[in-house]
């Protein structure tokens, strides 16, 4: 391999690589009745039912595993890459919803509040699941090229 091989090679480790994403829009703020929590994805900043519980001993200290009417739009199309989900629209007035349905939906509650009054919760914290490469790979590229020419160089001596 003669240097100029070497200075290819190592040429083409330095030019960076494109990545594909998949973009979920900036997360607003938005209330969820108790029993769900805000979360963004392809759908936007939408409320979840939390993880479903059947007795108070799957809580954690100090909460209980309470029943709540909460209306429940199922399988709402997101984007994406074609997932579906079911979303919390609110909570249920006399059994009825403006969007959804009305369903019971068990959770970990650290209210003592009963169903049908639990305190609404404001999703204001945000995070994001991703992260792309910072510049240290191309840091790393070049001295492993200028390695790379410096043996080639070398043997070549020889």
């Amino acid at each position: 391999m003669t240097w100029r091989h070497a200075l290819a090679c190592a040429l083409t480790l330095l030019v960076p690589s494109s990545a594909l994403a998949d973009v979920i829009g900036p997360p607003t703020p938005i209330e969820c009745p108790e029993g769900s929590t805000a979360a963004t994805n392809h759908c936007g900043t939408v409320c979840f039912a939390q993880a479903a519980c059947s007795t108070d001993a799957e809580c954690g200290a100090g909460e209980r595993c309470v029943e709540r009417p909460l209306c429940v739009e199922q399988d709402v199309p997101c984007g994406g890459w074609g997932g579906t989900y079911s979303i919390v629209r609110g909570e249920c007035s006399a059994g009825s919803c403006g969007e959804g349905s009305c369903e019971p939906v068990r959770s970990c509650s650290a209210s003592n509040t009963p169903a049908d009054g639990g305190p609404i919760r404001t999703h204001t914290t945000y995070g994001c699941g991703c992260r792309a490469a910072g510049g240290g790979s191309q840091w790393a590229a070049a001295l492993l090229a200028i390695a790379a020419l410096a043996l080639v160089r070398r043997a070549g001596r020889r």
